[in-house]
């Protein structure tokens, strides 16, 4: 079956029923899904149609737990900065996104997008 035909949700009923949750769930996103996630991606609507980006998948244990291990140090220094040192200090609605940061490394699978040229949000660092 092609991706599109595998999305069929209406745009409004995707729109108005989407909610932002910060738990996850561990469980192995089929291939087939995640083929269908990119191949979605890649015909985003950009600037000039011209796709400037790379798409990093990340399924091994051992990989998305470093990078959760870095998530999770630049989530805190973030909230360092803003004078946050520990969940003590954190306003309540900044508890769920803690949490996520304390087990975004255990994610089932991981989609990192790499942007190859600079473009008008792009900042020279």
């Amino acid at each position: 079956m092609s991706t599109a035909a595998r999305l069929t949700m209406p745009l409004g009923e995707a729109i108005f029923s989407l909610r932002a949750i910060r738990r996850l769930k561990a469980d192995p996103i089929p291939d087939a899904d995640l083929r269908d996630i990119l191949e979605a991606a890649i015909r985003a609507p950009n600037g000039g149609n011209t796709q400037p980006w790379h798409f990093v998948v990340v399924k091994d244990a051992a990989q998305r737990a470093q990078l959760g291990t870095l998530y999770h140090a630049a989530w805190w220094a973030k909230r360092r900065d803003a004078g946050i040192h520990g969940p003590e200090d954190l306003p309540l609605h900044y508890q769920p996104a803690m949490r996520l940061a304390d087990k975004f490394g255990q994610v089932p699978v991981m989609i990192l997008v790499c942007a190859t040229s600079k473009g008008p949000g792009a900042r020279d660092r």
